[in-house]
Parts: structure tokens; sequence; C-alpha cells
């Protein structure tokens, strides 16, 4: 016998109920992965790895900056199952990263936007900190803090120092030297600190009426931040999630915010977003600077090309990774485990991993990439890369920042065409991360259709003009159909 609901059933009988069927499909949640099944776990591990090293650099140098990085994918790709995976593997590293999860899109009607920000990383930071610390941060975040809620906090503080200084004393005594004296600096200075601070946080025109107030407007949040990245005795990662949600304003105000007020900590921020959402967003607030301007290099790109030091796009899945993933969503048996495989020790170059990979059974390539992108994502394997690039050089950027980016780009171009398990020649991955770098919209409509590659400027509006760029033109005639469908 067994039992369903109220009822038991004899064995063998078939349960008759129009709710229960023998092939019903289960139904599925649509959270955050927390097991990973689709081979997202090494790009976050590479991804991590990379922003380890980029944060201490920016740690050690002189003049410390924030690290920005964009992670692309269309809505359901799975970016934020990425996101999870890549904070389990920040928070295991020693000292363990603080990670801040700041949804745009659920703060997207408080002003200004990265107000709230600042709050979810103090609620972050008082976890990490021991009781007398925080404390301590309060009162220093109560003083800074332009919040008319803080001007109690103040006067309380005021408050028991006066207990303290008048111990001893009658309480006749307290009383009237608190009428005569001390009672009317603290009211005055609450009503002052009301009147000056209050407007700031929390409204809606919040930026807007402390401006009137104060020439330096926004030194209170750029002061904030720092004490809480001095404050924080390990590495930050602030995720930006659900940005392609928020309307245009809200994107451009949160990203431009981030990068004029809080660029002096070496503190990582995180944008999940649709590249196309954000490009957009900035092409609309300005518009202004459309007219007459590239239209192979729009407003919206360049604002992309400049914000982040490194870009992420979520790998596609292979068609084993897909067939496997819908078995175990339909209830499928899981087949054995492949023989552990190990990647050969001298397999350094792009070519000799591709082919260490080719020659393995199938079954282990999984295992085989994620080492691959575990080895790529390392220093020794970006000098690699730059070296490999002196062939290009005449096709880059003649600017520091930009052969960095280059560099965190192609790691991270390696990494997803490993992962989708394709087979790519190097110099192939090299020159077209330059194209996508400097004219994604005409990548994107060479990657709908491969054969424009081939079409000397025929197409669409934005690849006839970035065909006129002779750059341009040199990186297309050494591609060819079959490099760009792979």
């Amino acid at each position: 016998m067994w039992r369903h609901g109220r009822r038991w059933w004899p064995k063998g009988r078939p349960l008759r109920h129009r709710h229960l069927r023998p092939n019903a499909t289960p139904l599925l949640s649509d959270s955050p992965a927390t097991v990973d099944e689709l081979g997202r776990k090494p790009l976050a591990d590479a991804l991590a790895a990379r922003l380890m090293r980029l944060q201490r650099d920016e740690a050690a140098s002189a003049q410390p900056k924030a690290v920005m990085v964009h992670l692309h994918g269309p809505w359901g790709s799975g970016k934020s199952s990425l996101v999870r995976f890549l904070e389990d593997t920040l928070t295991a590293q020693d000292p363990p990263w603080l990670v801040v999860e700041f949804n745009a899109w659920r703060n997207a009607r408080v002003k200004p936007p990265w107000w709230n920000m600042l709050t979810e990383f103090k609620r972050a930071l008082d976890r990490r900190l021991p009781w007398w610390r925080r404390r301590w941060l309060d009162l220093r975040w109560a003083w800074v803090s332009p919040s008319v809620e803080n001007v109690y906090m103040v006067a309380g503080g005021l408050l028991a120092l006066a207990a303290a200084a008048f111990a001893g004393s009658t309480i006749t005594g307290v009383i009237e030297k608190w009428q005569g004296t001390l009672g009317g600096i603290i009211t005055a200075t609450g009503v002052a600190i009301s009147f000056l601070r209050a407007p700031m946080l929390g409204g809606r025109r919040a930026a807007e009426s402390f401006d009137a107030l104060r020439t330096d407007s926004f030194r209170p949040f750029i002061t904030l931040f720092d004490m809480l990245a001095t404050e924080c005795p390990c590495p930050v990662l602030i995720v930006l999630d659900d940005l392609d949600r928020c309307d245009a304003g809200t994107v451009t105000d949160l990203l431009e915010g981030i990068q004029t007020l809080f660029r002096g900590q070496p503190v990582v921020f995180l944008a999940v977003a649709d590249r196309y959402w954000i490009t957009a967003s900035f092409a609309q607030c300005f518009s202004l600077f459309e007219d007459g301007g590239d239209k192979a290099r729009p407003v919206g790109d360049l604002f992309l090309d400049k914000m982040f030091q490194v870009s992420v796009t979520i790998p596609a899945l292979p068609v084993a990774v897909k067939r496997a993933y819908l078995g175990r969503l339909l209830g499928a048996a899981e087949t054995d485990l492949p023989e552990e495989a190990r990647l050969p020790e001298t397999a350094v170059r792009h070519e000799e991993i591709q082919a260490a990979i080719a020659a393995a059974p199938e079954e282990q390539r999984p295992a085989l990439r994620a080492q691959a992108v575990a080895r790529l994502s390392t220093a020794a394997a970006d000098k690699v890369v730059e070296h490999r690039l002196l062939r290009w050089v005449s096709y880059i950027e003649p600017n520091p920042r930009g052969m960095k980016r280059l560099v965190n780009a192609i790691g991270m171009t390696q990494a997803r065409s490993l992962l989708e398990g394709r087979m790519v020649d190097f110099d192939a991955i090299v020159l077209w991360t330059i194209l996508e770098l400097r004219w994604p919209r005409a990548a994107a409509a060479i990657t709908a259709d491969p054969t424009l590659i081939d079409a000397e400027g025929q197409g669409p509006e934005t690849l006839q003009a970035a065909w006129r760029d002779p750059l341009f033109q040199k990186i297309a005639c050494e591609l060819d159909e079959v490099q760009v469908r792979g």
C-alpha cells in the first residue's frame, strides 16, 4: 500500500487523478541556479581570478581607482546564476570578499539612485564588522550623512556627553545647566542640521534640493563611500543587478554617479545588464550628441567603451550541454561521471589547449575546458597574449587603457569560445575582439549574417558607416565567413 493525500492505494493499482499523470513534466523554478548544470562556474572562476588581480593592482597603486566590469546577456540567459557562482568564488577567498547586492530596479524610485547603494554597502559591512567597530561606524556615518534622522542620533550623543560632564551634580543643577547652556546649543544645532541636511536624502528631489543649499552638494556621498571602503577589512564587489529593467534616466544616473563620485577607492563594480539596454539608455539621455556624430560608433557605444575595463558575455550552450540539461529537467537518469582528465602542463598557447581538448574523448572534454579556462585567466596567460598582440599593434588603440581592456576582452573571449566548444584560431579571436569592441553594432550585424564580412560594406547603415573607416576595412579583410561563424 502507498498513500496519496488521505487515501491508501494498493501497489500496482493506477492512480486515476486528472492532476497526476505518469509522464507529467514537473514545474520548474526560475530562480538563479545554485548548482552548475550548464558549465558556467569555470567562467565565473576565470572572471573572479581576473577581478582579484585587477583589484589587487589598483589597491597597490599610488592613485587607486574603482574597477568597472560589465556582464552582458539578454534576459533569461543566466546572468544571475553566473553572478551567484562568482560570489561563491570570491567569498571563499582569504580574506573573503564583501559582496554587496544592489538591485537597481527595485530601488529605481529613490533619487539619487546611488543613495540606496550606499546604504546597502553599509548594511553588508555591518554584518562583517565586530560590534564595537559597528558602533564607531554608526557615529561617523551619522555625523557625515546629511539625513534628518541622524540629527536625533547626534543629539543623543551630545546628551550622553552632557550627562557624563554633569555627573555628581544634583538633578536640579543638571536641569538648570541644561536649560541655560547646553540645551540651547543642542536645539540650535539640531535645527540648523535639519534645515541644511534634511532635504538631501530620502526624497525624490534630493540632489536638487541639497544642491541649492551648498556648493559641493555631493561631497557627503563621496565621504561616506570613502569611509565605508576604508573601514572594510577586505576587497569589495558591488553587484548592480537588473539594470536592464530600469528606465534610461536611472541607468545613466547610476552609472555616471559611480564613475564620477566613487572612483577613488579600489572597489569592483559589476553591472549586470544587456549591453544594448545600456547603450540605448545613454543614447536617449544624450541624444543631442547624436546629430552629426559617427554612425558606426554612436554615443551610447562610446559611453560603454569608456566606462568598463572588462566586458563579459554569457556563453552560448553547446548542443551536448543543452541535451543533458533538458534530460535532467525532464527527470532522466544521470549517466556515470567520466574519468577525471588533466590538461597537459605544456599546453599554454591557445592552439595547444584546443588541440589537447580535441584529442580527448568527448566525455572528458567538459572537464578539460574548465581547466583551460582557469589556465587562461592567469597573469602568465595574459603575458602570452600581450606578446602575441605585437603582430597586430597597428590595429590597437594607442593608449594604455585601451590595450589593457583589449587583453582582458581577449582572455574572456577565449574562455567563452572554449566553454561553447568552438575551435577558433587565436588571430581570429584577436581581430574579432578588436572589431567588436570598437564597432559593436557592425559586429552585431555581422553576427546575425556572417556573409556580410565579405560584402565590402554592403548591408545595414551601421555596417556601411563602419566600412568607411580604413582600420575596419583592414580587419574585415583579414577575416572571412568561416572564421566569423566559428
